[in-house]
């Protein structure tokens, strides 16, 4: 079996002779193989446990669109380091946020009725994570164009409410005063008064429906808070540092085989 190289011209090197290669330069390979396991070991070592915790959040009434550029920010900002201005978007102590690892956002359904997202945050400090989620709540309903909307909304329900719950007294009046009547055609009033109860069946119906949409009305709420991680999700030491070791073997062992293909 052969390997090919294409650089100007064609150069091969069989299997055996790429064995032979790496066999000479095995004290080479296996050294610089160590160097780096050794590297990462020690900075595995010296790197701080950090926790993972995930939470839902929810909204009935805004979607992808309007939540997510919001929610994707924080989370670049913590890539970027630039804490301070963290510190001012979510209104918490520049040293809670400085606990932070990341704190990504992942999109769970949208559409429909409800949108709902994944809140992933990883920490340095367990005790910070109701913080964070207390306050990217807070962010959403400091956000002027959001509220704008969630009031014109809820007053548009409300008024809805109000206009039913009116017509259902009136009704109901109407009903009573009928009933009190004596005389007339029996059969017209009989029947008046069943379309009557029927309609009043439907304006009832149709304001627990309102009062349900006020109820459930939010621009963000948390559907399951994140659970406190008892214990850390890593570094991961030993894995991390046999990962290394065989990385730097396979990229010294390259080395070589390319060293000997172009001479």
């Amino acid at each position: 079996m052969k390997y090919v190289l294409k650089d100007d011209a064609d150069v091969e090197l069989s299997l055996k002779r790429i064995v032979e290669i790496v066999f000479d330069n095995r004290l080479k390979i296996a050294l610089f193989s160590l160097l780096v396991g050794l590297g990462g070991f020690i900075y595995n070592l010296n790197k701080s446990p950090y926790y993972d915790a995930n939470a839902t959040l929810a909204s009935t009434m805004f979607g992808e669109e309007e939540l997510m550029p919001i929610l994707e920010s924080f989370d670049e900002l913590v890539v970027k380091n630039d804490f301070v201005e963290l510190s001012n978007e979510l209104k918490l102590p520049l040293e809670t946020v400085n606990n932070l690892e990341a704190l990504d956002v992942t999109i769970i359904s949208t559409g429909g009725e409800f949108f709902t997202c994944k809140v992933h945050m990883q920490v340095l400090d367990t005790a910070i994570i109701e913080d964070i989620e207390n306050a990217v709540i807070t962010n959403l309903y400091n956000n002027a164009y959001l509220m704008d909307r969630y009031d014109r909304k809820k007053a548009q329900l409300s008024y809805l409410q109000g206009v039913c719950s009116t017509e259902i007294e009136e009704m109901k009046s109407s009903k009573k005063r009928i009933n009190q009547v004596e005389g007339g055609d029996q059969n017209a009033l009989n029947l008046f008064l069943l379309n009557s109860r029927s309609e009043i069946v439907h304006l009832e119906e149709k304001a627990s429906l309102l009062q349900l949409q006020l109820d459930m009305l939010s621009i963000a709420y948390y559907l399951r808070p994140a659970i406190i991680p008892n214990e850390k999700s890593g570094p991961h030491t030993a894995k991390n540092t046999l990962a290394m070791l065989i990385a730097g073997a396979f990229v010294s062992m390259l080395f070589f085989v390319a060293l000997e293909a172009f001479k």
